[in-house]
């Protein structure tokens, strides 16, 4: 999908990478929940019944690599 988004613009002007797929998501299971977030974020659910049903994200297995180079990337632009 980046590349055909990227046939649509100017190549010199903008650049457009992917993240191949979701990056974050509730935690599916309750050793992904941080241990210092349990008490607020309940064992399992991923959110905070208390403050507005506020939910937490974790990063998925596999893809801190592809968020540090997103990261790296948008440091280099100007705008994002």
């Amino acid at each position: 999908k980046a590349r055909t988004i990227q046939k649509f613009l100017d190549a010199k002007s903008y650049h457009v990478d992917s993240c191949m797929g979701h990056v974050r998501d509730l935690p599916q299971k309750a050793k992904d929940v941080p241990k210092e977030l349990k008490q607020t974020f309940g064992k399992l659910l991923g959110v905070d019944t208390d403050n507005n049903f506020k939910p937490l994200y974790v990063t998925l297995p596999g893809k801190e690599a592809v968020i540090k180079r997103l990261k790296a990337k948008q440091k280099q632009a100007r705008e994002l």
